[in-house]
């Protein structure tokens, strides 16, 4: 607000003040929250209900009033979690709270911000004391699965429960009130031997009601009984006996007793019947089926007729070819019918009074009863018998080649077969005659035969049995000779050079010739060897003779030695050579050499290095020029050839004047050419005012004084020509002007 005031002295001196003041802070606190309590609480899904009172407060219109929920403490405001300018409606649970955790709800009134709540930052703030508030957690209970319980028994399940106990759990059953817990632990364990499906309809704890969810469906399963009836007389081991029924869900497992010893059976079928093995009481003890055990009563009286059984003995293992005696022998009765089974051949239906009997087998394997009865009952057990025969003694062999060269490897290589040990062989090697003992490790054996030779093996015997296989393997071994080649010698040549190389022909041989590792076409006992050599020094190239006779090969390996041709070349001036002055200057740009051999179209002409020649004056041509050229180090000669071409001067004689008066003197103007390329001509003559007077494409026509060499004459006077052809060896153009004059 502002303020003006007058200040006078006693003398009458007169001071005026003026100003403006700013209140701050012109309220005096933020209200109060009254409910008696320091911290409100609530289940979540409910609002918390608060008191607040604001009578004493007085705002101005830049004030406002704003609640905060925060993690402090009743008297200092800490992080601001929620906002709100109005809880007479009650506050709600956000997700930013946590659940069973206390915060502060605090008024505060200060200048209004951007946001329009109370700027916390405001140096005029007023906040009311804190109040605590929280949301509690609601209980949950759940119970899932099933339980299945024979009569007499209880069932045991779990109810699992969450939130702040203790908790009071109401269970139901079908539908109608169960039982009410009250327990503080988790999970509740129920008990009942009562039937049906069981839910928990409600549950709570200290401060929340909660939500139940699940079932457990309880089962009472009936106990099984059984029963024995129908004793009497049955035969040993025939599956027949006593009859016992049952009830409940199968298989059941019978405990039972034979003249008082406990034994067992499980029985899938109801009626069905105890096999009987022994005679006497047969008593019930006990009974269970997949769900339940039960106590079991009844006895019956049961006789044991004896069946029949048969004992088989071989007698001592044979070798193959002969046979084994079985002795078979039949107890418990007088008369007795069977049949046999041997590696799965089975025998038609035999009978014996007498109590045993041979037979006889030829092959390893085994024997069995398949099937024996005698006047009263079936057997039960049917034994067998092995029957060993021995097994031939047998090897298994290789050889490493049967067509070999001349002294190469022959390796035979024999070891026994099969579960046969030590074994004795018999090795014929073309006449010599050798014993040999082999086991399952390979016996080796090698040879270097210079010819043909034979091998047999066998007979084989066994070390251990004595059986003997008579078996023999034969094998024919066939050698071939290395063919015969000549040495080949080394050599030194000239790149290019031709060499002859041969060997002595041999019937049926393949020869092959290689230079450098490259095969040569030829497939003779001789070559003609023509090497290359591109570098400028020496170098070294093998030559390789391979002689093969069916595949026995002899090698035969030369080293030539390659000097490379000396470089050759030369050039020559002038350029062109002028059929005038016919002096050509040959230069020699070689290399490598130091003689040298000049020719012109063959004929010798010097030794010179570099030498100078004068042709046939006014004599155009072609000559063929060549160097050869002989290598200082190896005297290898390289020749190089030019075609030169000697060219004439194309030369025009054109006379000055000219009479055509008719007497033989100079009757006609024309040009004399030599060296001209006449198909290129042409020959004009034309007046002083420009006109042409004659023209012509033929040498050999001149002009005769008249127009166009037409009858009409010319004029004395001067005249201009203008002659155009071209050289015959430059192949140029050329134009002569000029003037002459016709004199009459």
């Amino acid at each position: 607000s502002e303020f003006s005031f007058i200040v006078s002295d006693d003398i009458g001196c007169t001071v005026i003040r003026s100003g403006t003041v700013e209140c701050e802070c012109l309220f005096s606190s933020a209200g109060e929250f009254t409910q008696a309590t320091d911290t409100l609480n609530a289940c979540i899904g409910e609002n918390i209900e608060v008191i607040y009172d604001d009578s004493n407060e007085v705002l101005d219109p830049n004030d406002t009033r704003t609640f905060i929920i925060h993690d402090g403490d009743s008297n200092a405001i800490g992080n601001t979690l929620l906002v709100f300018s109005d809880i007479s409606s009650g506050i709600s649970f956000d997700p930013i709270l946590n659940e069973d955790v206390v915060y502060w709800l605090t008024a505060v009134i200060a200048n209004e911000d951007d946001n329009g709540i109370a700027d916390l930052n405001d140096v005029c703030l007023s906040a009311a004391s804190g109040i605590g508030i929280r949301f509690r957690s609601s209980p949950t209970a759940s119970l899932s699965g099933s339980a299945a319980i024979c009569a007499g028994e209880e069932a045991i399940f779990e109810i699992d429960l969450e939130g702040n106990g203790p908790w009071t759990v109401n269970v139901d059953l079908q539908g109608n009130p169960f039982a009410e817990y009250i327990t503080d632990l988790s999970p509740l364990i129920v008990q009942t031997s009562q039937e049906g499906e069981y839910v928990v309809s409600s549950i709570s704890d200290q401060y929340c009601n909660g939500v139940a969810n699940g079932a457990v469906q309880v089962d009472i399963q009936a106990l099984p009984s059984a029963s024995i009836s129908q004793g009497g007389e049955f035969c040993e081991g025939s599956g027949e006996g006593p009859l016992v029924e049952f009830t409940g869900d199968g298989p059941w497992e019978l405990n039972y007793t034979v003249n008082g010893i406990l034994d067992s059976i499980v029985i899938g079928n109801t009626p069905d019947v105890i096999p009987v093995f022994s005679g006497g009481t047969y008593s019930l003890v006990s009974v269970s089926d997949s769900n339940c055990d039960n106590d079991a009563s009844g006895s019956v009286q049961v006789d044991m007729i004896p069946a029949p059984q048969a004992i088989l003995t071989a007698g001592n293992p044979v070798c193959v070819g002969d046979s084994v005696p079985i002795l078979i022998e039949f107890i418990n009765g007088n008369f007795w019918s069977y049949s046999l089974s041997f590696d799965g051949s089975n025998s038609d239906t035999l009978t014996n009074s007498t109590g045993s009997t041979i037979i006889h087998a030829s092959t390893s394997g085994s024997i069995e009863l398949l099937y024996l009865e005698n006047e009263s009952c079936g057997a039960y057990e049917f034994p067998n018998t092995e029957i060993e025969i021995y097994e031939l003694p047998s090897i298994e062999y290789s050889l490493s080649g049967d067509s070999i060269c001349s002294g190469e490897l022959v390796e035979l290589t024999i070891e026994s077969q099969g579960n046969i040990g030590l074994v004795e062989v018999e090795l014929l090697i073309n006449s010599d005659l050798q014993f040999i003992s082999v086991s399952s490790e390979q016996w080796t054996a090698s040879f270097f035969p210079e010819e043909d030779f034979n091998l047999t093996i066998g007979p084989v015997q066994d070390q251990i049995t004595g059986c003997v296989d008579t078996t023999l393997i034969q094998f024919n071994v066939e050698v071939t000779e290395y063919p015969e080649v000549n040495p080949l010698d080394d050599h030194i040549v000239c790149s290019l050079d031709s060499t002859l190389l041969s060997t002595m022909a041999e019937e049926g041989v393949v020869y092959q010739w290689y230079a450098g590792g490259e095969l040569l076409p030829s497939d003779n006992s001789s070559v003609s060897l023509s090497l290359e050599n591109l570098t400028n020094e020496s170098i070294e190239v093998d030559v390789l003779l391979v002689a093969d006779r069916i595949g026995c090969i002899t090698q035969e390996l030369s080293h030539f030695i390659v000097d490379p041709l000396p470089e050759v070349l030369f050039s020559y001036n002038p350029q062109p050579v002028s059929a005038v002055n016919p002096v050509i200057n040959l230069i020699n740009l070689s290399a490598g050499s130091n003689t040298y051999l000049w020719t012109l179209d063959g004929d010798t002409l010097s030794n010179d290095i570099s030498p100078s020649w004068l042709l046939e004056p006014d004599n155009p041509d072609e000559y063929i020029i060549c160097l050869e050229a002989t290598s200082s180090k190896a005297g290898c000669k390289n020749t190089f050839c030019m075609e030169v071409e000697i060219l004439g001067d194309l030369s025009v004689y054109i006379p000055n004047s000219f009479s055509p008066n008719g007497d033989g003197l100079n009757d006609e103007f024309g040009p004399e050419i030599l060296n001209a390329d006449l198909r290129f001509y042409t020959f004009d003559i034309y007046d002083r005012g420009g006109s042409k007077v004659f023209s012509t494409n033929d040498v050999n026509e001149w002009w005769n004084g008249t127009e166009m060499n037409l009858g009409r004459e010319s004029r004395s006077g001067l005249y201009n020509y203008v002659i155009v052809t071209r050289d015959k060896f430059r192949r140029d153009s050329k134009i002569f002007r000029g003037s002459i004059t016709l004199i009459r």
